[in-house]
């Protein structure tokens, strides 16, 4: 595969999250959001991964070189505010900083399939599609990406969206920006416009369908920081049971947690942090674990606080 960047969107206001935290740094099992889309991109062995901030709101993350939108005004301008360290001669893959149960194995296949591609997408089916950019196609030629708030009824009948998630030729993109108008609801310079933008160019423009239109839900509000941290908790305690841990939910066990092998975990156990449990221990129920190191063969009794700090 040929060489390509990452960058990822992280600068939005969130403001349906009524909060003086970025929206992309609200954790979900003990790490900041937008860390789940790092590791996802890091798994793809890109170049360099870049995020675009908030001025002062770059997040703790190792390995990533940050970029700051200096006002708010659209996708289109925080992709823009990335170019200086992009190479016009590769790919870049574009992330949305709040979808964090995208997978590696799904980006991996939008790359391949990307090929020669000015554009790929990747879309999915919803059946309340709600609130997100429409993919409008004339067969199964991708005409524009309409919002929302800017469709016709017509439009807002149509099932396949777009999950903000695309890769791109870098130096086709960034010319295209540049004629990108704020002639929307919102006054944004939005990225979606760039598909309209490149097709009148006759650029090819392609999709890729997400057949698990969970991986790619946005998070925009507390309801859905919820919903999607109960999907990523399932994920964490179906790890540690393919690893030979006994798990009786409900529990809460965050995603940097470790436990060996022939431990059981009773109910209403919480294991925050950076916990390291051993093999062969018995916790809980009712058990509150922070950051901290449980030796093999240890039994901690129901209603136990444990808390290295």
């Amino acid at each position: 595969m040929a060489g390509f960047s990452v960058v990822i969107l992280a600068a939005g206001e969130g403001k349906r999250f009524h909060s003086r935290i970025p929206k992309v740094l609200h954790p979900i099992c003990g790490k900041p959001m937008v860390s789940y889309i790092v590791d996802a991109a890091r798994e793809l062995k890109p170049k360099r991964v870049v995020m675009v901030v908030q001025r002062d709101r770059a997040p703790d993350i190792d390995g990533v070189e940050f970029v700051v939108q200096e006002s708010p005004r659209g996708t289109g301008d925080a992709l823009l505010a990335a170019e200086p360290l992009l190479d016009e001669e590769e790919d870049v893959l574009v992330l949305p900083g709040d979808v964090p149960l995208i997978t590696s194995s799904t980006l991996l296949s939008l790359l391949k399939l990307h090929g020669g591609s000015f554009c790929t997408i990747l879309t999915t089916l919803l059946e309340d599609p709600t609130s997100y950019g429409r993919i409008v196609k004339s067969g199964e030629e991708v005409v524009k990406i309409v919002e929302e708030r800017d469709a016709t009824q017509k439009e807002r009948e149509i099932r396949e969206v777009n999950t903000s998630i695309y890769m791109f030729k870098t130096s086709a993109v960034f010319e295209s920006l540049k004629d990108l108008s704020p002639e929307n609801a919102q006054e944004e310079y939005y990225l979606t416009d760039v598909v309209g933008i490149v097709r009148e160019k006759g650029y090819r423009i392609g999709t890729f369908l997400a057949e698990d239109s969970e991986e790619v839900i946005g998070v925009n509000d507390r309801s859905a920081l919820s919903y999607v941290g109960e999907i990523l908790q399932k994920r964490i305690i179906r790890r540690h049971q393919l690893l030979g841990v006994t798990i009786s939910p409900p529990v809460v066990v965050d995603y940097d947690v470790k436990i060996g092998r022939d431990t059981t975990v009773h109910p209403f156990t919480a294991l925050y942090g950076k916990t390291v449990i051993g093999e062969g221990c018995i916790i809980g129920p009712n058990a509150v674990i922070v950051d901290s190191y449980i030796p093999s063969g240890t039994v901690v009794k129901p209603f136990s606080i444990f808390n290295r700090q």
